[in-house]
């Protein structure tokens, strides 16, 4: 009978467990992420100097004094604009002195490295972080809509598929920002920004940025 069962319903029993195991982990990360963007947000760095302040000295260090450091209104904005060749940063990094806003900022100015030296995989991560982004925000709607309004599987099925798109392509880039992330610790270290004490806190902020990378998947 068992056998018979799983034999029948297999497939959509690794389907919706993926689904299922997916979004818990997701959302583990995604809480591991902020409380510990909390903690080393509330730490001021030893250097004393903002966001701002640290970007402007990577880039230096970088020898991109040119790339001009802007405040972008918004929680976690942080980015490379590409387009208008600047460092965007959010409100609790740009003027803030934390331990925190230094670890992204260095993060931010990280992904200038493969951008410059034209590596394949950034390629690929430019191309696949918008769909990543796309999918989550048109996957929980149709879930919702479809299980509400007459449990109508073809939509939640369909919203099911797009989280897990979402999902596999976030853990095909993972690795790429991983080794982002060792390398914004290395460009603190080069400046000359973070203490030694501060450096094991940096890592583990870094290491929660790329995992709440992958927590994204949600949407959140």
């Amino acid at each position: 009978m068992i056998n018979e069962y799983i034999g029948h319903y297999g497939w959509w029993l690794i389907f919706y467990g993926a689904f299922a195991l997916g979004a818990s982990v997701c959302l583990i990360l995604a809480i591991y992420a902020n409380v510990t963007y909390r903690r080393y947000f509330c730490r001021d760095n030893a250097a004393g100097i903002t966001g701002e302040q640290a970007a402007a000295r990577i880039l230096e260090k970088m020898g991109n004094r040119g790339i001009p450091v802007c405040h972008k209104p918004g929680n976690k904005t942080d980015a490379y604009n590409e387009a208008e060749k600047k460092i965007q940063l959010s409100d609790a990094v740009f003027a803030y002195r934390s331990v925190g806003a230094a670890g992204v900022a260095a993060h931010t100015c990280a992904h200038l490295v493969p951008r410059q030296k034209g590596r394949g995989m950034y390629k690929f991560q430019r191309t696949a972080v918008p769909l990543a982004e796309f999918f989550p925000i048109l996957a929980w709607p149709l879930i919702v809509i479809g299980y509400l309004f007459g449990k109508n599987w073809i939509l939640v099925n369909f919203g099911i598929l797009c989280f897990l798109f979402a999902l596999l392509l976030r853990l095909i880039t993972l690795p790429f920002e991983y080794s982002t992330a060792l390398r914004a610790q290395s460009l603190l270290a080069d400046a000359g920004i973070a203490a030694e004490d501060e450096l094991l806190g940096i890592k583990k902020l870094l290491r929660a940025s790329a995992l709440g990378y992958l927590a994204k998947a949600l949407g959140i």
